[in-house]
């Protein structure tokens, strides 16, 4: 006869995020679940049907409700100053979906004598992955945004005088191939960083928001 035998589990907590990373020559990594479904006969399991299901990564990440900040003194020539620039941002979220937007706020307080040509914006995925002591890593940027320049000695935040508001845009997320991941093996991880791009022979300020 057919029998129906209801059940539930619950998926633990601390289970690893699904992954399947498509060879890239030798290399290749994936973490696969699957329900599967046996009969015992003899003191003999037999499995008879498996189901394979995702499990999304857990929100690893707090949301920051203070500024993450970054402040470096301006060298030309390695040596000689021209004041510093900070750099301050946070997001409104800690975990965000394909296809949605990223609200960041950031500030940027101009102190020096360079303008800065731009605040570059971008969604960064890292991965990593060893077995058999063999270790692959990589890390690509997955958007990437310009916002404007800031003129020298001037900025908006709250280290104006007088304080300001902060600027806030929007990245929007795309399609990604791969959720957040944490295992002794695989370690998938995304960060949105802020950089202030002053020209080829001076320190820029860099914030990396840790996001899943």
């Amino acid at each position: 006869g057919q029998y129906q035998i209801p059940f539930q589990f619950s998926v633990p907590k601390n289970a690893p995020a699904s992954f399947v990373i498509p060879k890239f020559g030798r290399n290749g990594a994936r973490i696969t679940h699957s329900v599967a479904v046996g009969v015992q006969k003899n003191g003999h399991v037999y499995y008879v049907h498996s189901c394979p299901f995702q499990v999304l990564s857990p929100l690893n990440h707090q949301i920051n409700s203070l500024m993450i900040a970054d402040e470096k003194e301006v060298l030309l020539c390695c040596c000689i100053s021209r004041g510093s620039i900070s750099l301050a941002a946070r997001t409104d979220k800690n975990a965000y979906t394909s296809n949605e937007c990223a609200t960041i706020l950031y500030e940027v307080y101009n102190r020096s004598s360079r303008r800065v040509a731009s605040v570059n914006i971008e969604l960064v995925c890292k991965i990593r992955y060893s077995a058999r002591n063999h270790n692959h890593y990589s890390s690509r940027k997955i958007v990437q945004l310009k916002c404007g320049s800031i003129e020298p000695n001037s900025g908006f935040g709250s280290k104006t005088n007088p304080p300001s508001s902060p600027m806030q845009v929007q990245l929007q997320v795309p399609t990604v191939e791969f959720s957040s991941c944490q295992t002794p093996t695989i370690s998938v991880s995304y960060f949105i960083r802020l950089q202030t791009m002053t020209g080829s022979f001076v320190s820029n300020p860099s914030v990396e928001i840790p996001v899943t």
